[in-house]
């Protein structure tokens, strides 16, 4: 972009001229700019001139003389620094520059330099600090979007999860006039199955208008671990289950049995997980016995084993017992640890 530095030049007395002489020249917003003039007497008597200089309201002129005394037929060359505030708009503005040589209203002679802001554009994007959520919670935040530039801008604003939870933006288009800021909402979704830890909540504003200008924010939400009122499934999976009953009864002898049968299994914290009992005479009229039992949990490689037990410890070895065992797989470490519970002494057996 470039300042175009012109003069408009009118007098109601010819002797004495005010005109722009400076080249074109460009001025940023903060900046100062140096228009140069001329005052020519081309009459036959010397002159006394006041100088004044108008500029834009909020603008300083300075390094300019404000008066001058000039002999027939001579010129005179003025400089006037304009300083420019930071937060003007882009533009053309106005730079006069009055030569007055007498006390009557057209004893006058006016130039006008031309003075044009260049655009300048940034933006900034403030965001709050970040907050805790528990899984299952929705985080708010505020964050405020400026228009720091001189210039009318559209800025487009997205938001993203580093770990892909549910983001929610209910704008995301904003047109600010310079200097002009606002405040917008981000949601943050935590799903109920979120693991403890953080998540990185990032905003980026660009520019719709001017290339390169953007600005980019990042928020920080922890993620703390579930209480156990939070907890809305069971700690333990839930497993398949079978029941088996049964009864019988000799048509001859009358004599009445019952048999009752319970097993489970199933995934259970990454591991295979069963269990079964077997019962007789639940419902009489013989004594409520339990006849056999067992409750495995193999997670690889290790396998543990309560109840009935029955291991082959070699070919020739074997042990059958209620208690339990301890068996590693042999392609890691071929262990076998086999203890029971009843008996005189109790049967312990193994193999490594």
């Amino acid at each position: 972009m470039s300042v175009v530095v012109f003069a408009v030049g009118f007098s109601c007395w010819a002797d004495v001229e005010i005109s722009v002489v400076s080249a074109d020249q460009e001025v940023a917003p903060g900046g100062s700019v140096t228009p140069v003039f001329a005052v020519a007497n081309s009459g036959v008597e010397a002159l006394a001139l006041l100088l004044e200089f108008e500029a834009p309201i909020g603008w300083d002129v300075f390094s300019a003389q404000d008066s001058l005394s000039i002999l027939p037929g001579e010129e005179s060359t003025l400089f006037a620094t304009v300083a420019v505030p930071s937060d003007v708009e882009s533009g053309d503005y106005e730079l006069i520059a009055i030569a007055v040589f007498g006390s009557e209203p057209e004893d006058r002679s006016a130039a006008i330099a031309r003075i044009r802001v260049e655009i300048t554009s940034e933006i900034e994007l403030t965001a709050p600090d970040g907050e805790s959520a528990a899984p299952g919670e929705t985080v708010e935040y505020q964050a405020t979007l400026t228009n720091r530039g001189n210039a009318q801008e559209s800025v487009l604003v997205a938001a993203g999860s580093s770990r892909q939870f549910a983001v929610d933006l209910a704008q995301t288009v904003f047109d600010l006039t310079p200097g002009e800021h606002v405040a917008f909402k981000v949601l943050v979704e935590v799903p109920v199955n979120a693991d403890p830890g953080q998540d990185t909540l990032t905003l980026t504003a660009t520019s719709t208008l001017y290339d390169g200008v953007e600005d980019e924010v990042a928020i920080v939400t922890t993620i703390l671990p579930p209480t156990p009122d939070s907890v809305g499934v069971p700690l333990m999976e839930i497993l398949p289950a079978r029941l088996r009953i049964s009864f019988d009864q000799d048509v001859f002898t009358g004599d009445f049995s019952s048999r009752l049968t319970f097993s489970t299994s199933g995934r259970v914290l990454d591991g295979f997980f069963s269990s079964f009992v077997s019962t007789s005479s639940p419902f009489g009229p013989d004594p409520f016995d339990v006849t056999s039992y067992s409750i495995l949990y193999r997670r690889e490689p290790a396998t543990t084993t309560l109840g009935n037990v029955s291991k082959r410890l070699s070919d020739l070895v074997s042990l059958t017992c209620e208690g339990g065992s301890f068996e590693v797989d042999d392609e890691i470490l071929d262990l076998i640890v086999v203890a029971g519970v009843c008996g005189a002494p109790a049967p312990v057996g193994g193999r490594v």
